[in-house]
């Protein structure tokens, strides 16, 4: 790790394409999301295990316990599946930041293959604008909020009325998916017809 100007670590990973101011706050955003997938995830492993273990128990003597802890295990599924997706899109898109000169394919190897757009991430075979995946990442977290935010008050208290909002973070996750889906652009593969 090296230090920079505010005393703040960087990771290793993260050194080489740290050279220009844009490379580095765009690796500082991506930082930012890889540690939110992970403390999410961590938090809905948490979650589940106190679902599993403490609320059960709990909700053992309620008439509609069974109903609650339901909502619960679906909230907790639901937010470590999403929080894993923003992981992995947020590690995804850190590993594909690194210099590369304008003729280089994505594993850094000079070639006579296209030249890269600026703003676009080479997948092999189709192209990602990094703000689709900004929207997507962004989705699927104000998503776990809502969807399974909603799902455990209501696990916890049985107000059912917050059964009205918990659509709107299915929205958000299912928009998530269909942001990426439509952000990746297939492109002819060279040498295929």
């Amino acid at each position: 790790m090296r230090r920079g100007c505010a005393g703040n670590m960087t990771p290793a990973f993260a050194q080489g394409a740290l050279g220009g101011g844009r490379d580095k706050s765009y690796m500082m955003a991506m930082l930012m999301w890889i540690r939110l997938g992970a403390g999410s995830g961590a938090a809905a492993v948490l979650l589940g295990a106190f679902g599993a273990h403490g609320l059960k128990t709990h909700l053992a003597a309620a008439a509609d316990g069974a109903t609650r802890l339901g909502w619960w295990q679906t909230g907790a599924h639901y937010h470590l599946v999403h929080s894993v997706a923003v992981l992995a899109v947020s590690l995804w898109l850190a590993a594909l930041l690194r210099p590369m000169s304008p003729t280089s394919n994505r594993l850094g190897a000079t070639g006579d293959d296209q030249p890269r757009r600026r703003g676009t991430l080479d997948l092999g075979v189709g192209r990602l604008r990094k703000t689709w995946a900004y929207v997507a990442l962004a989705a699927w977290c104000l998503g776990i909020v809502i969807f399974s935010g909603t799902l455990y008050v209501m696990a916890l208290t049985g107000w059912r009325w917050l059964g009205a909002i918990t659509p709107v973070g299915g929205l958000l996750l299912t928009m998530g998916w269909l942001v990426l889906t439509t952000g990746v652009r297939v492109q002819r593969v060279r040498g295929s017809d």
